[in-house]
C-alpha cells in the first residue's frame, strides 16, 4: 500500500471526505495524460460515476464504501500504468478535438 492510500486511511480504517476528494482528483490528473480523446472520456466518464457511487456509500455509512476505496487506489495504478502505455503510440486527432 502506498504512502497517499495510508495516509488516506488511519489505523481505524476510517474514510474522510477529503481523502475520497484527493482520490478523485488524483484520477482526473492522470486520465487527462491520455492522448487519445476516447479513452480519456472513457475514463472520465466511469470514474465520475465510480466517485458518485463512493461518496453514496460514504454518506451513508455503508461498509462497502472502505473495500470500494481501496479498490479505487488498485484502480488508480492500473490507471497510471495505462497513461504511459497510451503515450507511446501516436493517434491521430478527431474531429472532436480541433480547437
Amino acid at each position: 500500500m502506498n504512502t497517499a492510500v495510508k495516509s488516506a486511511l488511519n489505523t481505524s480504517k476510517q474514510l474522510s471526505q477529503q481523502s475520497i476528494s484527493s482520490l478523485n482528483a488524483s484520477y482526473m490528473n492522470n486520465i487527462q495524460l491520455f492522448t487519445n480523446y476516447n479513452f480519456r472520456e472513457y475514463f472520465k466518464r466511469k470514474y465520475q460515476r465510480e466517485f458518485e457511487k463512493l461518496n453514496k456509500e460514504f454518506a451513508t455509512n455503508d461498509s462497502n464504501a472502505i473495500n470500494h476505496y481501496e479498490q479505487l487506489t488498485e484502480e488508480l495504478r492500473l490507471i497510471k500504468r495505462q497513461t504511459i502505455i497510451n503515450q507511446l503510440y501516436k493517434f491521430d486527432e478527431l474531429i472532436v478535438e480541433q480547437k
